[in-house]
């Protein structure tokens, strides 16, 4: 009996160090990096990032984000986009955002594609 006990103890001490080892290994996601910009007004910021994230259970989802924010860090717009099936180009040295001289709307340019994203909903 007492050798079922040191048994079970042993496996449930090998999960917990297994699940923490995976809980820190995924933890710092979603990561990724990216480029932004200011309107010409001053009162929004347009950035674009290449993101990455993992789950717990294994797999990974690769996507752009695109966002608007206010100066006081409110979101305005933000858009999802999953990975498409060219692959994802790193906003940190890739694409382009380009604001309106009005500053009411921002346009994102990658690969051929085009984003407009109005700052009025």
């Amino acid at each position: 009996m007492k050798k079922i006990i040191i048994i079970i103890a042993a496996s449930l001490t090998m999960l917990v160090l297994a699940v923490g080892y995976r809980i820190l290994h995924v933890f710092p996601y979603p990561m990724g990096g990216g480029q932004y910009r200011e309107s010409p007004d001053k009162k929004f910021t347009a950035s674009a990032s290449s993101m990455t994230d993992r789950f717990f259970f294994g797999g990974e989802r690769r996507y752009y984000e695109f966002e608007i924010e206010a100066d006081s860090r409110h979101e305005i717009r933000r858009i999802v986009i999953d990975e498409p099936p060219e692959g994802m180009i790193e906003w940190r040295d890739g694409g382009s955002i380009e604001w309106e001289a009005d500053s009411s709307s921002v346009t994102y340019a990658f690969r051929g594609t085009k984003l407009i994203l109005s700052v009025e909903p």
